[in-house]
This record gives C-alpha cells, sequence and structure tokens, in this order.
C-alpha cells in the first residue's frame, strides 16, 4: 500500500512512511510504534495482518497490528532469545 517501516534502535519506536500517491517523492511520516515494550528495536518482518518486530534490549518478538499500530502480543525472554537482531520469512510462512 505504498508504506515502509523505518526501525530506530536509539529512540526506540518504529516510523512508517507513507507514499504521496500523486507525488512519490513526498510521504508523510509518523511515529507507528513506541512505548515500553519496545527496547532497541533492531529487525522486522509482515507477516499477514501482524508487524513482527525484534526488540533487541530486552529479548523478545512484538507482534504489532500493521495498519493500527496496537501491540497484539509478543513472545520470548532472555532465556528463549538473547538480544535478537533480525527476523526472516521462509517461503513456507514459518518465521
Amino acid at each position: 500500500n505504498g508504506s515502509i517501516f523505518v526501525a530506530s534502535f536509539t529512540l526506540n519506536h518504529i516510523v512508517r512512511l507513507q507514499l504521496d500517491p500523486v507525488n512519490r517523492a513526498r510521504a508523510m511520516y509518523k511515529v507507528f510504534v513506541s512505548g515500553s515494550e519496545l527496547d532497541g528495536p533492531v529487525g522486522m518482518v509482515i507477516v499477514d495482518e501482524a508487524l513482527l518486530v525484534a526488540s533487541f534490549a530486552n529479548d523478545r518478538v512484538l507482534r504489532v497490528g500493521r495498519h493500527s499500530g496496537e501491540l497484539l502480543g509478543s513472545f520470548g525472554n532472555e532465556d528463549e532469545l538473547d538480544c535478537p537482531e533480525g527476523l526472516a520469512l521462509a517461503p513456507d510462512g514459518t518465521v
């Protein structure tokens, strides 16, 4: 839909850029995801209607609504994940 998501590790948020449909050289900038659950976002992948975000500093992966930015859940902890830096989507849809 012309959206680009950008992670800011130091500012602890995800920005959504939406390209202007008429002038593709312009984009609207909006802080899309922020909050205490997000700590050092690094990698992201879109799965169905969710944006999965690797939250490096708190050893979690957040599941966020890709249209709303609402936190839908999370998984992981320091025993399961150690500073996740990236996410990948396999051809079969497995993350």
